[in-house]
């Protein structure tokens, strides 16, 4: 288990980039009776996922969709680059 400061160094992103995230629902942070949020292995291995396909230019409302598996093979996580 992580807190944010530590899934956020080891992903290179910033504590306030993990928030938003999480605002948009493409994490959720399990909450301990402090209130800190506290994030799994998976849930780091799902946003090393998502900054692959961010990276190539989609949106993450797009890279979303690929990880939840939500989308046809036309769509934008099968482009050819």
């Amino acid at each position: 288990m992580f807190n944010i400061s530590e899934l956020a160094q080891s992903l290179g992103l910033s504590r306030s980039t993990l928030l938003y995230y999480e605002k948009l629902g493409l994490v959720k942070a399990q909450r301990q009776q402090n209130g800190y949020r506290r994030y799994s292995d998976a849930d780091r291995q799902r946003l090393r996922l998502l900054k692959r396909p961010q990276a190539g230019g989609l949106s993450l409302k797009e890279c979303q969709a690929c990880l939840d598996g939500k989308t046809p093979h036309a769509s934008p996580c099968y482009r050819k680059t």
